[in-house]
């Protein structure tokens, strides 16, 4: 009895001299996982600001292009349009002949 006794004993003192390193290392690869992921999530966060920052670059540009002044004044000089003053205005299509 005395042998089986010492035979769990070494079981058990092997055990935890086995899982100690196996613990440490899987806590140091879990440090280096956590690592990578945090530099792909600045990554995307960065991507994120950027795409953000250009969107509203592009906000603003596309209410300066649309605005009814610009339009107006690029109406006048570009193609000599005038605005109508409410009159009845008349609208003719021109089609072309398919030969």
């Amino acid at each position: 009895m005395n042998r089986s006794g010492g035979s769990v004993k070494r079981i058990l003192v092997f055990f935890i001299l086995v899982s100690v390193p196996a613990l440490v290392f899987l806590n140091l690869w879990q440090v280096f996982n956590y690592d990578a992921l945090q530099a792909q999530v600045n990554a995307l966060e960065k991507e994120q600001r950027d795409w953000l920052e250009l969107n509203k670059r592009m906000v603003a540009n596309l209410a300066i292009y649309s605005s009814p002044a610009r339009l107006d004044k690029l109406a006048r000089e570009e193609f000599d349009l005038i605005k109508s003053n409410g009159e009845k205005n008349i609208r003719i299509l021109l089609t072309h002949k398919k030969e």
